[in-house]
């Protein structure tokens, strides 16, 4: 029990850094936003409209998530490291991101770029509500392919994600609970920090998925790897024109065949069989 509780605070207190940040970012944004555009108006002798002031904020905000979003992980992991290095550890030591095998690197890049086309095609044909999809719609298009997309989604989130989840929540709760139970929480936390209830789901099964990746590798490497293949993907995959159908089915089959094999290539390389399970 002790061990457990433990655990839990610790994991707690990662996360709890991350969320504090990413909220303080966005209420002195709100502020800076607000006291300007007041100071804009007024200068100009118009009416303050309060509810549309506000409307205004939300807007400015859901149009510069990216921004804040990248802003939040640079200072979190800045804070991170800043705890470790007062405790006299080595960070990397903690978050166990260690060097791995160069064969074992194009299996996790195929892995996820086939992977993202299989969800995003199944996500399309699903049924969802009509509210979730709007919501889904909407998230997504702030992903628009500009730079701040590709420095945010691609080269930023993988890395304080992957160190956040993986490296330090994962890690802290499986020294206090079953490898399953941990992974399941951590993938929850994951899934939940993307908003959307599509994302959340999808983001809850990557969560698991990526928890197996570490736990084969037993490095934090091949997670920011598989991370922004799989971010990369899909950014470039909304690039194909919508009447070219065909190529998107085209690599649906070639990514179910790709994620097979490179599932069993993964394992050969790791050399390990039922990693999830060696703790229960």
């Amino acid at each position: 029990m002790k061990n457990f509780m433990k655990s839990i605070g610790k994991a707690a207190t990662y996360f709890g850094v991350y969320f504090l940040v990413q909220m303080m970012i966005s209420f002195v944004y709100g502020v800076v936003w607000t006291v300007n555009k007041i100071a804009t108006l007024t200068a100009a002798g118009e009416e303050i409209n309060d509810l549309l002031l506000t409307e205004q904020l939300s807007t400015q905000i859901a149009e510069d998530a990216l921004m804040l979003s990248l802003l939040g992980g640079i200072i979190t992991l800045l804070i991170y490291w800043i705890r470790f290095a007062v405790r006299k550890k080595k960070f990397l030591k903690e978050i166990e991101l260690k060097p791995i095998s160069l064969n074992g690197v194009l299996p996790i890049i195929v892995f996820a770029v086939g992977l993202t086309v299989i969800i995003v095609v199944v996500i399309s044909y699903i049924p969802w509500p009509k509210e979730w999809i709007e919501a889904y719609t909407t998230g997504s298009a702030s992903l628009d392919g500009s730079l701040m997309s590709w420095i945010s989604a691609v080269l930023v989130a993988p890395v304080v994600e992957e160190i956040l989840f993986r490296g330090l929540i994962y890690t802290r709760l499986k020294k206090g609970m079953p490898m399953v139970v941990a992974a399941v929480i951590t993938s929850l936390l994951f899934g939940l920090m993307h908003g959307t209830i599509i994302w959340i789901l999808y983001a809850f099964v990557l969560g698991m998925i990526m928890t197996w990746i570490f736990e084969r590798y037993q490095s934090l490497a091949a997670n920011i790897i598989f991370h922004l293949s799989f971010n990369a993907m899909g950014l470039l995959l909304p690039m194909i024109p919508e009447r070219a159908e065909f190529i998107i089915w085209i690599l649906f089959v070639a990514s179910i065949v790709g994620c097979v094999l490179m599932f069993k290539q993964i394992i050969k390389v790791t050399g390990r069989e039922e990693v999830l399970d060696e703790n229960q």
